[in-house]
């Protein structure tokens, strides 16, 4: 089973949204500063980054769900120092606009698989999620991130000779499954 567009969108719009409301428990320490230059300021829910002064960019909407959600994910792998990838949909003239007026310069390639083979040394591999339990994603999104790796199917992790990290395949009986595990595995760390 080929995740959709839109199951894709709708699980990493609701894991996106989840995370940026921090609680106490997750709060930085006071005027937190990573080694790349990321800020995160007390009482604010998303950190400030560094400004950007390049970016690569390119069009997803040719890409099935899946080759997308790998995409963004190394997006938001590469992203972390210093915005440098911008993926975007042209069905939307917003995304696309938006690049335009921000002043910042940027190249748009043809080919966004040529953007993750000039990215690719930043990640260490792939998670690879269910496609059978659709909840996996946000899971496997989570893992990326503590991880530096791109969510895949076994098919692209194995396409794109990306070691795998954590197969989430045939683990989880259904969604509450995966929550639990969450809960209890990774919240903590």
């Amino acid at each position: 089973m080929s995740i959709s567009r839109r199951t894709f969108l709708t699980l990493s719009g609701a894991a996106t949204g989840a995370s940026a409301l921090r609680v106490p428990a997750l709060a930085q320490p006071d005027d937190y500063t990573s080694d790349h230059g990321l800020y995160w300021p007390p009482n604010q829910a998303l950190p400030i980054f560094p400004e950007a002064v390049h970016l690569d960019a390119a069009d997803l909407t040719a890409l099935d769900g899946d080759q997308q959600g790998l995409l963004v994910s190394l997006q938001g792998i590469v992203n972390r120092r210093r915005p440098r990838l911008y993926f975007y949909w042209g069905t939307d003239p917003t995304n696309l606009e938006w690049l335009k007026t921000i002043r910042v310069s940027s190249t748009i390639s043809k080919d966004p698989w040529s953007l993750f083979e000039r990215y690719r040394d930043e990640v260490k591999g792939a998670i690879v999620f269910d496609p059978n339990v659709p909840d996996t994603i946000n899971l496997a999104t989570t893992l990326a991130g503590m991880c530096r790796a791109v969510i895949a199917t076994a098919e692209l992790a194995a396409a794109h000779n990306l070691p795998v990290i954590e197969d989430l395949r045939s683990r989880f009986a259904d969604k509450f499954a995966v929550y639990n595990y969450a809960l209890s595995e990774v919240w903590p760390k």
